[in-house]
């Protein structure tokens, strides 16, 4: 796939993690087993609308500056992208669609954490090529000391 928009391989990845997860999470409403427990669903409800508190900022915030960074042709190290490389996709897999299948008491949904995760690892691929092609040893760098998804790029220490 080549890359020729800003989008990316965003429509087709949120396309299908999108519908894994309406058929696993509507799929859970047919057994106990798949759903949450009551006992529980109390403190997941509470955790899952924290996480989405924090991801859909983190998703905002990330939107906005890949557009801004795209249109000026720049590569993008800073704010969210220093947190992480792939920040628009990191907050669906560890913020928004965790927030939201806890909120719908889904365990069956929750998979939808691992098959995005996966999808992204695959098709992605052809945004870093393009990225390396664009900005070459500047991306490199950038990918060598920036994690891929987990925004935990943020608490790094700056390399002296």
């Amino acid at each position: 796939m080549k890359i020729t928009t800003v989008w990316g391989i965003g429509p087709l990845w949120g396309a299908l993690a999108f519908g894994y997860g309406a058929v696993t999470t509507v799929t859970s409403f047919s057994s106990s087993i798949l759903r949450i427990p009551d006992s529980i669903a109390l403190p997941l409800l509470v955790l899952g609308i924290t996480m989405l508190a924090i991801g859909i900022p983190f998703y905002v915030l990330s939107a906005k500056a890949i557009f801004r960074g795209f249109a000026e042709g720049r590569l993008l190290t800073e704010g969210v992208y220093a947190a992480c490389r792939h920040p628009v996709y990191g907050s669906w897999i560890v913020f928004i669609i965790p927030g939201i299948e806890l909120i719908l008491r889904s365990w069956l949904g929750l998979t939808t954490v691992v098959f995005a995760y996966l999808l992204l690892r695959f098709l992605v691929r052809s945004e870093e090529d393009y990225l390396l092609e664009r900005f070459g040893d500047g991306y490199r760098q950038y990918r060598a000391r920036t994690p891929f998804v987990l925004p935990y790029g943020i608490f790094a220490r700056p390399k002296k």
